[in-house]
């Protein structure tokens, strides 16, 4: 009797259903959990810590009290929401087009509203791609002006130690941080080029993948933020705090490039 039910729901299994209903979870879920990154984005700038504000007095004062009481010993440093003081042209083309291309990320993979606001969804996806580019001029000044993290956060610790926990990133080459980031930008100016040529070679499907992927390659960012928030009750010192940088973006990266394909594999599902 058992062997006869196996069979019959063998026989009756339908693999494209299945696939559609995964489909259905896949996509939805993805979408939710995105745009309540990019919502965090948004508060991040804005709101708090607000590093748009860094410089202004009232700003650094509640921002370094906040930091001192609820961080002490480990977790964020101070530094890393003051170093921007001074800095207008980093806060001009990286800090302040995050939050607009943040906020239109919702937008454009909305399916129902790319339908039904066509016009509208081609006005978010100028902002979201002239703000892409300024994010690279803004990565650029950051370079040059030595804000990394590794080197402006952590001044109590010398800049290219305790990069991370994982042993084979101590023993690479000094400036790995640095390569990384040079990857990563590669990566994020390569897929919004390709999702612009996609879309004015009418290909609309490879268009759609290259925004995904694009999106991936800079809402790490957020997923990053939230690991170490999650983390930082169990930083005993700034030498974990500066270690769990490194290592909780090389996890943040590897998830939301890995989600972004998942999304991409079950936009390739068609409908029976």
């Amino acid at each position: 009797t058992v062997l006869k039910q196996l069979w019959s729901k063998a026989i009756f299994f339908n693999f494209d259903q299945q696939l559609l209903r995964l489909r259905r979870i896949i996509l939805p879920g993805l979408y939710i959990a995105v745009s309540l990154l990019c919502i965090q984005m948004v508060l991040w700038v804005l709101v708090f810590p607000s590093s748009i504000f860094s410089g202004y007095t009232w700003h650094d004062e509640m921002t370094y009290f906040v930091e001192q009481r609820e961080n002490t010993g480990g977790g964020v440093p101070v530094n890393t929401n003051l170093k921007y003081a001074g800095h207008a042209a980093v806060k001009l083309t990286h800090i302040l087009p995050s939050t607009i291309w943040s906020a239109s990320i919702p937008f454009q993979l909305h399916p129902k509203f790319r339908r039904t606001y066509k016009a509208l969804h081609r006005l978010t996806g100028y902002a979201f791609f002239c703000t892409s580019f300024l994010l690279i001029i803004g990565i650029v000044l950051i370079d040059r002006r030595k804000l990394y993290w590794h080197l402006a956060d952590y001044p109590s610790i010398p800049n290219y130690e305790h990069i991370s926990r994982f042993q084979f990133i101590q023993q690479s080459p000094q400036y790995i941080p640095e390569y990384a980031i040079y990857v990563l930008t590669i990566w994020f100016t390569f897929t919004a080029i390709a999702a612009l040529a996609f879309a004015r070679g009418k290909n609309f499907a490879q268009h759609q993948n290259y925004v995904i992927r694009h999106v991936a390659s800079g809402i790490w960012v957020a997923v990053q933020r939230v690991l170490l928030i999650i983390l930082t009750p169990t930083f005993k010192s700034q030498v974990d705090a500066k270690e769990a940088f490194f290592d909780c973006s090389f996890y943040a990266v590897l998830i939301c490039f890995s989600s972004a394909e998942l999304a991409i594999w079950a936009l390739g599902i068609q409908r029976p």
